[in-house]
């Protein structure tokens, strides 16, 4: 509905002026007979009859895997100085910047040119710019594995399978948003409170 609502704006701006108007259900019943036999009958029998028949959507098709669009003009900015720091030892001009690049430094280490993040009690983390952070987010909500896991647990899948960057709960957080299996099937938390119903044989679920 979003993509026809989209299409509808686009039209209208052919239209100097234009009007909506809602129409009453006993003034619409041969509009609404029309589209019920067009819905019955099968394409061969409704010839004689003045139906157009629209095999193909009005709309784009929209992209089965969901995907985020990268905002960002230098995806690995975040990365740049940490990296810079730890191959040069060079720091920003700034003394706050400077003293935070310091810091955040020690907790990250250069492999084979690629920058990984020190973990506690586990293996390092895989640091990811923005482009291949959403990739991985694809990959592990509704790649072959995936399973459509909310906000939160992607997050956390993504984490234990080695991967880090700044955003992580944020960037899963609007991916699941715009996922529509995700938005169609999830469980809805807050559910109206009923009056509780006591069971009249408790007998066998006294052990």
């Amino acid at each position: 509905m979003t993509r026809y609502l989209t299409k509808v704006r686009d039209t209208l701006q052919w239209f100097t002026e234009w009007t909506i108007k809602k129409i009453k259900r006993t003034e619409n019943g041969r509009v609404d007979a029309l589209a019920g036999i067009a819905a019955s009958l099968l394409i061969k029998e409704a010839i004689l009859l003045p139906i157009h028949v629209q095999t193909n959507p009005s709309v784009a098709e929209a992209s089965t895997c969901n995907t985020i669009e990268a905002n960002q003009a230098d995806d690995q900015e975040w990365m740049e100085d940490i990296i810079t720091y730890l191959r040069k030892g060079t720091l920003p001009e700034e003394p706050k910047q400077a003293h935070k690049i310091r810091v955040q430094a020690s907790h990250f280490t250069l492999i084979e040119g690629h920058l990984y993040k020190r973990s506690f009690s586990g293996p390092y983390l895989r640091c990811l710019n923005h482009s291949k952070a959403l990739y991985v987010l694809a990959e592990l909500h509704e790649g072959v594995c995936g399973n459509h896991s909310g906000d939160r647990s992607l997050a956390h899948r993504a984490h234990s399978q080695g991967y880090y960057w700044p955003t992580m709960k944020k960037d899963a957080t609007t991916y699941v948003k715009k996922c529509d299996k995700f938005q169609r099937h999830a469980p809805i938390p807050h559910v109206p409170s009923e009056r509780l119903k006591p069971i009249s044989g408790p007998w066998p679920f006294a052990q």
